[in-house]
Order: structure tokens, then C-alpha cells, then sequence
């Protein structure tokens, strides 16, 4: 939305190659070279990237772990800030049940500062240090 700090996480022309193909709770997801080419790099947005896709998958009984493919091939790295060639597992850390701004309970109660946002993504930097080690081993 105009104005908004939302962001999309999947780069801008990246496309779906194949159906996504489900082997031993491993989705296997083949993206376009767009994925990796129109990326903006850095840790927090590749993590964000990364397990927007996850995260979402693996909301489903069957899917455990995803594994990514551009264009066909494994890839070692996205933008360089994670092993990108083995499958990803879910992690709840990015998860919030939380709105990310809380509604108002009525519209009389919006004013200027009830529309302000941490920073530019609207995300606080503490999500940052709440991965795992076990997490952070797969990720670096």
C-alpha cells in the first residue's frame, strides 16, 4: 500500500519454475534466476527471504524442511550471507502472533503517532538475536 513500510520478501520477477515437489518432508522449490539476481543482499533481508518461504510451506503437516533450487541447480549461496544448497527447516522465531501495528479499537483512537513504525520495515532489530544455535549453524 502507498505509504506503507511492508515490504515484499520475494524479489521483484521471480517466478515459480515447477510445482513444488514434496519428497520425505523435503519441499523442493525451484525459483527463477530473478530470485537470486534481484535480491537486495544483506543478512536480515536474505533471512527474511528465505523464511518467508519457508515458514509459509511449512505450515502444511507434510512439509518438514525446504530445499531451494534456481533455475534447476542447487546454488551455494544466495547473496553470501548463508549456505543456501541444503534444505531449510522451519523456525518460529520470526513468527509473531502479535499485529505487527496493534488496531485501534475504534478509528476515533487513530491519530499521527498510533501510524508511526520502528524504522523503515516496521521490524524491531531484537528479532535479530532470537535464532537458535541450531538455527544459526544452518544459516552461516
Amino acid at each position: 500500500a502507498k505509504g506503507s513500510t511492508l515490504k515484499a520478501t520475494i524479489p521483484e520477477g521471480t517466478e515459480l519454475r515447477s510445482p513444488v515437489k514434496i519428497e520425505a518432508g523435503v519441499a523442493t522449490v525451484d525459483l527463477t534466476k530473478e530470485f537470486k539476481e534481484n535480491h537486495p543482499g544483506g543478512k536480515a533481508a536474505e533471512r527474511m527471504t528465505i523464511y518467508s518461504i519457508v515458514n509459509s510451506l511449512t505450515e502444511l503437516k507434510e512439509i518438514q524442511k525446504v530445499q531451494f533450487l534456481i533455475e534447476g541447480k542447487p546454488e551455494k549461496e544466495l547473496k553470501g550471507n548463508f549456505k543456501f544448497d541444503a534444505p531449510f527447516p522451519r523456525t518460529t522465531s520470526l513468527i509473531s502472533n502479535e499485529p505487527a501495528i496493534p488496531a485501534p479499537a475504534s478509528t476515533d483512537e487513530l491519530d499521527d503517532e498510533s501510524m508511526e513504525t520502528s524504522g523503515e520495515t516496521g521490524i524491531g532489530e531484537s528479532w535479530q538475536e532470537t535464532f537458535s544455535e541450531d538455527e544459526e549453524e544452518i544459516l552461516e
